[in-house]
C-alpha cells in the first residue's frame, strides 16, 4: 500500500511532465506580435539578400509592429536561438536541398527556434518570404508550427494569371493556352553601342517593376506554368522585347527552345525597333530578320493546326497587313477550321477605342477607325470581321491593358495587359 502512496504521484508527475513535453513541443513559434519579438534575421553580405532581409524586417513590421534586428552572417551575435535564416546562410551546418526546384521555388522550414527561407536562385528566396508573410499571417501575428516544412515553385509570387474560357462550336478536344504579351524585356550587354547600352538603360526605367524584378528575370517563369498546367501552346503576341538587342533575342530563344510547350511568336512594333531609330528602314531590315527562326521561319505570317483549329499568327506590327498576309490568310480560311488569329496590334471595336483613347490619347488599333489603314489592311479586316468566315476569336496586346469585346454577335477580340510586371492570360477553349 506504502509502495502504491509513493507510485501514483511519481505517475502523475511523469504524465504531467509528457504532456507539458507535448504541449510545448507542439505549440506554435510566435515570431512577432503586439510590437514584441526575441527574432533576428540573418542574411549573406550581399545587397540582394540585404534588400530581402529589409523587405521580411518592414513587413513583418507593418502587420506586427515588432522591430527585428538585422544580422549578416558574419556578425550574429547571441540570439539564444530566434533566427530568420535567408538564402544560402550556412548555421550550425543544417542543409536544405533546393536542386530539383525550379527558377523561383522555395523552402520554409522550422528547426527548433530557428526558420529557414531559402530558395533555388535569390528570387525563390523572395517568393518564399512572400509565401512566409502570407501563409504565416495569423490576425497581426506572425505564427509557425515547429513542424513546418513547406517547398513550392513560388510561381503565385511571381506572376498573375487572369483566365477566360470560350465555348466554339465544332471543337471536339479542350484546350489551354498561355497568353504572354509585351513583357518589354530591356536586356543589353557591353558589347552594344553606347547608344544602344543608353537608350536600352532609359527604357529599362520606363518598365521598372513594382518589386524590383526585371522583365527579363521574370520570363521564364511563363513557360514553367505553361509546363505546369500542360498547356498546348504559349501566344507570344509582341513587344516581348522592347528593343532588338541580342541578349533580348537570345533571352526569348532560351525559353521558348527549352519549354516543353511550344510558342508561337508574333512581332510589336518594339521588338525590332529602338527608340533613336524607330520603324526606320534600315532597322526593319536589318532587325527583323533576326526573329526568323523564333516565327518558325516567317515573320509575317504562320499557322498551326491542330486536328479541330487552326491558329493563324499575323505580323501587324507597324499598324498594317500586306496585300500577301491577306491573301495567305484567305487561302487558309477556305479550310472551314474554326480559327484563332493572334496578332499584336488588336482590331478597331467601339468600346476598346474609347479605352484606348483614354489612355493613350488617340486609337492605336487596327482597320477602320484605328490608325489610317491602307487598301489591303482594310481588305484583311474585312476579311476576318466576315461572319462568313469562321474567325472565332482574336488575340492581341499593344495597348497594356486587359479588355474583352465582341467583334462579331458571339465572337471575341481578347486583348491582355502587359505582362511586365508578370501578367498574363490562361484561356481555355471547348467546344459548345
Amino acid at each position: 500500500m506504502k509502495k502504491l502512496k509513493v507510485i501514483v504521484p511519481v505517475l502523475i508527475l511523469v504524465i504531467i511532465s509528457v504532456v507539458l513535453l507535448v504541449y510545448f513541443s507542439q505549440k506554435p513559434l510566435t515570431v512577432a506580435s503586439n510590437g514584441k519579438t526575441k527574432y533576428t534575421i540573418i542574411h549573406k553580405d550581399t545587397l540582394t539578400d540585404l534588400n530581402y532581409a529589409y523587405f521580411l524586417k518592414d513587413e513583418i513590421s507593418k502587420i506586427t509592429g515588432a522591430n527585428l534586428t538585422i544580422r549578416t552572417e558574419d556578425s550574429v551575435g547571441d540570439t539564444k536561438g530566434y533566427e530568420i535564416i535567408l538564402g544560402d546562410v550556412d548555421r550550425d551546418g543544417h542543409t536544405i536541398d533546393v536542386s530539383e526546384l525550379g527558377k523561383f521555388g522555395y523552402v520554409i522550414e522550422v528547426v527548433g527556434k530557428k526558420i529557414y527561407i531559402k530558395g533555388s536562385t535569390e528570387y525563390g528566396t523572395y517568393t518564399g518570404i512572400k509565401t512566409f508573410l502570407e501563409k504565416f499571417n495569423n490576425k497581426g501575428k506572425i505564427v509557425v508550427n515547429k513542424k513546418t516544412y513547406e517547398k513550392g515553385d513560388g510561381l503565385d509570387m511571381i506572376i498573375s494569371p487572369i483566365e477566360t474560357e470560350l465555348k466554339i462550336d465544332g471543337i471536339k478536344k479542350d484546350y489551354i493556352f498561355v497568353h504572354v504579351t509585351d513583357s518589354h524585356l530591356t536586356l543589353f550587354s557591353d558589347d552594344d553601342t553606347k547608344e544602344v547600352k543608353a537608350s536600352a538603360y532609359g527604357r529599362s526605367q520606363v518598365f521598372k517593376t513594382a518589386d524590383g524584378i526585371p522583365s527579363g528575370d521574370r520570363f521564364p517563369a511563363f513557360f514553367e506554368y505553361a509546363e505546369k498546367v500542360n498547356a498546348d501552346m504559349i501566344f507570344l503576341t509582341g513587344d516581348i522585347a522592347d528593343f532588338p538587342t541580342e541578349a533580348n533575342i537570345k533571352a526569348i530563344a532560351d525559353n521558348v527552345s527549352r519549354s516543353k510547350v511550344p510558342s508561337l511568336y508574333v512581332l510589336g512594333n518594339h521588338d525590332w525597333s529602338f527608340e533613336f531609330d524607330y520603324h526606320s528602314q534600315s532597322t526593319k531590315e536589318k532587325y527583323i530578320p533576326k526573329y526568323k527562326d523564333l516565327c518558325g521561319g516567317n515573320t509575317d505570317f504562320q499557322v498551326k493546326q491542330f486536328d479541330d483549329l487552326q491558329i493563324i499568327a499575323i505580323n501587324n506590327s507597324q499598324d498594317q497587313v500586306t496585300y500577301e498576309q491577306y491573301e495567305l490568310t484567305k487561302k487558309q480560311l477556305e479550310n472551314g477550321l474554326p480559327t484563332i488569329i493572334i496578332m499584336h496590334i488588336p482590331i478597331y471595336v467601339d468600346t476598346l477605342a474609347q479605352a484606348t483613347i483614354d489612355v493613350w490619347g488617340k486609337p492605336i488599333l487596327m482597320g477602320p477607325g484605328g490608325v489610317s489603314p491602307a487598301e489591303s489592311t482594310t481588305l484583311f479586316y474585312n476579311l476576318i470581321t466576315d461572319e462568313n468566315n469562321n474567325v472565332q476569336a482574336i488575340f492581341a496586346g499593344h495597348v497594356h491593358f486587359d479588355h474583352e469585346d465582341e467583334f462579331l454577335p458571339g465572337r471575341m477580340q481578347i486583348v491582355t495587359k502587359n505582362a511586365t510586371d508578370g501578367h498574363f492570360r490562361v484561356v481555355k477553349i471547348s467546344g459548345k
